[in-house]
């Protein structure tokens, strides 16, 4: 039976947008370099790519193959992912593996360690052995966290600023699907321009069907969403919980219908203008 190893990456909820290739594909190459040096077996095999899904979240599967056609690779990919597997639960729990502990290889820890937070959400590792012997690991930014303390100095985790807060963002609808597996409608926000992912809780479902439809996407309806509001660590929007959405019509509305000819009392602009920077009109 082929020894497998797989990694899913997936984007930081504050900014699940922007998940870069570069920190993907780096996040996974530090991986595997970790893996290759975990245990102190000499290991004749190489870790060969089986596919790669650019969907999210972005997965790689590689496959152990031996450098020498007389070497059973299985036994020898095996006790390799056992220590990989060991090595990353130790530093999770705050605890440097010996593997791990010096050299170039400490540094591509502490790398795999800073990306969490901001530039990568979580990481999911399969061992593709039964579930008993070494279940799946979930590296998420708290074991991010937990971890720089016991990799130490020189490296400072990036950690979020992010805050919360009930109230309202007017927009319009750009698109519908899910966000995190959840049902969700995307907006583009009216002033910064930003698309927003806005999160519909299955309570709110059946009120946002019934006041929107595909019509209003594909004409890009303009609306109000209300619920909690996330906002990324530079105070930008970075997600919503929406409660509820309204739609807003536009009304034209004439210059002749808002045009008050007294509101300068007889004066003209330049003379009105001159008396308010005075101090003489308010």
């Amino acid at each position: 039976m082929a020894e497998r190893l797989t990694f899913s990456v997936d984007s930081p909820p504050s900014h699940p947008d922007l998940l870069t290739v570069e920190d993907a594909f780096k996040q996974i190459l530090d991986y595997f370099e970790l893996a290759v040096h975990s245990g102190n077996v000499e290991y004749d095999f190489v870790w060969r790519l089986i596919s790669a899904s650019v969907k999210s979240p972005f997965t790689v599967v590689a496959e152990a193959v031996s450098v020498h056609p007389d070497i059973d690779v299985e036994p020898l990919a095996r006790a390799q992912k056992r220590a990989f597997a060991n090595n990353v639960v130790e530093l999770r729990k705050g605890k440097i593996p010996d593997d791990w502990s010096a050299g170039k290889i400490r540094n591509t820890a502490n790398k795999v360690l800073a990306r969490y937070g901001e530039r990568v959400g979580v990481t999911l590792i399969k061992f593709d052995l039964p579930h008993a012997e070494i279940p799946d690991i979930l590296v998420t930014p708290d074991d991010a966290r937990i971890a720089a303390g016991a990799m130490g100095e020189p490296f400072v985790l990036e950690t979020p600023k992010a805050k919360e807060q009930i109230g309202s963002v007017e927009g319009f609808l750009v698109g519908v699907g899910t966000y995190w597996k959840r049902p969700a409608v995307r907006i583009r926000e009216r002033k910064s321009g930003s698309e927003i992912w806005c999160e519909v809780p299955e309570e709110f479902r059946s009120e946002f069907t019934d006041k929107t439809n595909f019509d209003d996407v594909w004409n890009n309806r303009h609306v109000l969403i209300r619920g909690r509001i996330a906002y990324g660590s530079a105070g930008e929007i970075s997600r919503i919980s929406a409660n509820e959405i309204t739609p807003i019509d536009s009304i034209p509305i004439s210059t002749e219908k808002i045009r008050d000819k007294d509101f300068t009392g007889g004066l003209t602009a330049e003379e009105y203008l001159k008396k308010l920077r005075e101090g003489n009109i308010g």
